[in-house]
């Protein structure tokens, strides 16, 4: 996730949830703590726990458990402010590209998407890249693609409704 318009107080993310179509439904995970002063223009990695635990990429800001995501299609909702459906046959299966919502749907307008090399980049500005070798859609290790899906707008449309 990143702020995209120069705000510094988007800090308030402790008790904001994630939910998909198979996990925190009742939304009972909340996000730890928040973040610190100066947010503009800067990411926020959240990983799963086989993202964390992979050597030399940088650690995600928040964890969430492996499988929370659906590779093969799923909804992804942060906190009330956005909702973000990826169709089935979206997400890439190779281990080494991502998912980013370039611009989230609008009344009328479905979403846009791009896929690329994933370059997830934690809140410090740790940057890096992932490339593994990913057997098939069902890997338990394949929930780590949630961590590369960059949702730029989240947080600029939660600043604009705040």
């Amino acid at each position: 996730m990143q702020e995209i318009e120069g705000s510094d107080i988007e800090t308030n993310i402790a008790g904001h949830w994630f939910a998909t179509n198979g996990f925190n439904q009742n939304h009972l995970q909340m996000l730890g703590s928040n973040l610190p002063f100066g947010t503009a223009h800067k990411k926020f990695l959240v990983g799963t726990q086989s993202y964390a635990a992979l050597p030399g990429v940088p650690a995600p800001d928040y964890v969430l458990p492996d499988g929370f995501l659906d590779p093969t299609g799923d909804t992804v909702v942060w906190w009330f402010y956005q909702t973000i459906v990826i169709p089935p046959g979206k997400m890439p299966s190779d281990g080494v590209r991502s998912l980013r919502v370039v611009n989230p749907a609008t009344p009328g307008n479905p979403p846009v998407y791009a896929i690329g090399v994933n370059t997830p980049t934690n809140f410090a500005g740790q940057t890096g890249s992932v490339s593994i070798a990913v057997p098939s859609l069902s890997a338990p290790g394949l929930a780590i693609v949630a961590a590369l899906l960059g949702a730029t707008a989240w947080l600029s449309w939660r600043r604009e409704r705040a």
